[in-house]
């Protein structure tokens, strides 16, 4: 049996923690300037611009696969996937090609786990 799926929360915390650097260096400077009101500002728009990159790659994603080839999305969507985190790589998602299409949905049981048909 396979291990399960990175879980999609443990895949956006990754992508947060290595995209923070940044933001908190900005901040820390205009902490340095006593400028506390300017940090704050910087900290919201900073990790805001970032959930809103990471909310439009989705959607981007997986609009774009829902076009371009219904069948695969529909039957990765069936199978417990999703396009957008399943197609992240390292360092955010470190699970192997096997981990990321085997059927995660317990309630269908497809003779050859949901590859093919």
């Amino acid at each position: 049996m396979l291990s399960k799926r990175t879980p999609h929360w443990v895949i956006a915390g990754r992508f947060l923690l290595l995209a923070s650097p940044p933001g908190l260096f900005s901040a820390f400077l205009a902490l340095l300037i006593d400028e506390t009101g300017l940090a704050t500002l910087i900290m919201l728009s900073y990790f805001g611009t970032l959930i809103v990159f990471w909310g439009f790659m989705r959607l981007f994603t997986n609009t774009s696969l829902r076009i371009i080839d219904p069948r695969s999305y529909k039957v990765i969507k069936r199978f417990g996937g999703d396009p957008f985190y399943d197609s992240v790589g390292a360092p955010l998602n470190f699970d192997s090609e096997a981990v990321r299409t085997q059927n995660s949905n317990p309630h269908i049981n497809h003779p050859n786990g949901g590859i093919g048909k």
